[in-house]
């Protein structure tokens, strides 16, 4: 995965379980079996980290919330 430009970090901390909680683990290996893939976590200052989704068949990006479910209705802003 590609590095953070501002940080030279990965996109995806490794391991990414230890950054899910169960709910978000059920819910990224039935995501994954459909397509999807973790394309890179966030990190605010102030806040919970967040897990971005996104499947290339669908050219589709969600946020997989603390309750595991996908949002796909997000004010994301992809660039």
């Amino acid at each position: 995965m590609l590095n953070d430009k501002r940080e030279n970090i990965a996109a995806i901390p490794a391991p990414l379980y230890k950054l899910l909680n169960n709910k978000q683990m059920i819910s990224l290996k039935k995501l994954t079996e459909d397509g999807w893939e973790a394309c890179f976590v966030r990190k605010p200052t102030f806040g919970l980290r967040i897990v971005i989704m996104h499947n290339p068949d669908a050219k589709q990006f969600g946020v997989l919330n603390e309750d595991g479910v996908l949002d796909l209705d997000s004010e994301l802003e992809v660039r």
